[in-house]
């Protein structure tokens, strides 16, 4: 039998550190989609992948987000039949994007969302690009679905921006007593503390806001990766959604590119329909003495990817977060650092107002 690998899900609310709250081989034995994964995982990482050209097999279907729609990948089919064509730049064109089974799936809910691949773009972030992102959400009403997004050297080492779509009830299907009906990854079970509140509303006057929606920005302290969360300060419904992720998308892009600017790697995790985002400042995989993990977004979450039985066998709480917290998340001084800069370029264009002020609950 071909072995795939195994995840571990830990819990960092578990008192006992001497296990992972369940262990599971993936990928679950009753899904549908298990003959495709064992079929593509043989295929091999590469440094220069190639979306648009990638192996049609390895397409899943394709999401249209101008009209919140998932195409099947058999409706394309029927139209390069009518045509007599190839139509797979065209189907990746004009809002429509392929979803690919992913080298290493978590389970099979997991899969890789190449977003504007027929542009070539690079693995950068920007407004823009979160906002048209976050629209992913409204193709769904699974509201377990994360995103997950690796910065070159945290997990990537493919420069054609794409995205990881994780829906975590299937994560958890073969658990039924794992005690998480929300489906929620372990860093969103961490506490977190405000540090500081923008409302993106510019300190001059004479400057037209381009935002309604403020943001509050928080950092975990229970999680053994300092994580910086953004959530809307303002209570969001359908009527301001639209808003909110222009607030949210501008804010994290802002955030994102102080880390790009000092060279400094991270992982992204977009939760709760888009609403909350974990920016996960690290070390790059080269900076790492013992890379033994190769972490990416949802293994800094608290889900990890093993390919070994023996290996994960081994595995237990406290040696995994100890590794991170040693090998992996950046030093206390830098991270405080950080912050300060974070807060710095908000305070310098908009209102708003620091925990010391004002402490949220």
């Amino acid at each position: 039998a071909l072995e795939l690998g195994y995840v571990a899900v830990f819990n960092p609310l578990i008192e006992s550190l001497e296990a992972p709250l369940f262990q599971a081989p993936v990928p679950n034995a009753e899904s549908s989609f298990d003959e495709e994964i064992m079929a593509l995982t043989d295929a091999k990482p590469t440094h220069d992948f190639d979306f648009i050209g990638a192996n049609q097999e390895k397409i899943m279907c394709f999401v249209d987000i101008p009209n919140e729609t998932v195409i099947e990948k058999e409706e394309t089919k029927e139209e390069e039949k009518e045509s007599g064509e190839h139509n797979l730049e065209l189907n990746v064109s004009e809002g429509v994007h392929p979803i690919l089974m992913p080298m290493a799936p978590l389970c099979p809910g997991h899969v890789i969302f190449p977003m504007n691949c027929d542009q070539a773009l690079t693995q950068e972030l920007s407004d823009d690009i979160l906002t048209i992102l976050l629209q992913i959400f409204a193709t769904t009403t699974n509201p377990t679905l994360k995103i997950g997004y690796n910065s070159l050297g945290a997990g990537s080492t493919v420069n054609q921006l794409h995205f990881h779509l994780l829906f975590a009830d299937l994560l958890y299907h073969s658990v039924p007593d794992a005690g998480n009906a929300d489906a929620l990854l372990p860093i969103e079970l961490a506490d977190k503390l405000p540090f500081y509140e923008t409302t993106l509303q510019h300190k001059d006057t004479g400057e037209f806001d381009l935002f309604s929606i403020g943001v509050i920005l928080m950092e975990t302290f229970s999680f053994p990766l300092p994580t910086i969360i953004l959530q809307p300060r303002d209570v969001i419904t359908k009527d301001n959604m639209d808003q909110a992720q222009e607030s949210m998308s501008h804010v994290c892009a802002a955030i994102t590119d102080i880390l790009t600017v000092k060279g400094i790697a991270y992982n992204l995790l977009i939760t709760d329909k888009g609403m909350t985002f974990y920016i996960t400042p690290r070390k790059k995989d080269s900076e790492i003495p013992d890379n033994i993990y190769n972490l990416g977004v949802f293994d800094i979450a608290g889900v990890c990817y093993v390919m070994k039985k023996e290996f994960f066998e081994k595995m237990n709480y406290k040696d995994f977060f100890e590794y991170c917290k040693s090998s992996v998340g950046l030093p206390k001084e830098q991270f405080l650092a950080l912050k300060g800069m974070i807060k710095e370029k908000f305070e310098s264009e908009y209102k708003g107002v620091s925990n010391e002020q004002h402490l949220l609950h």
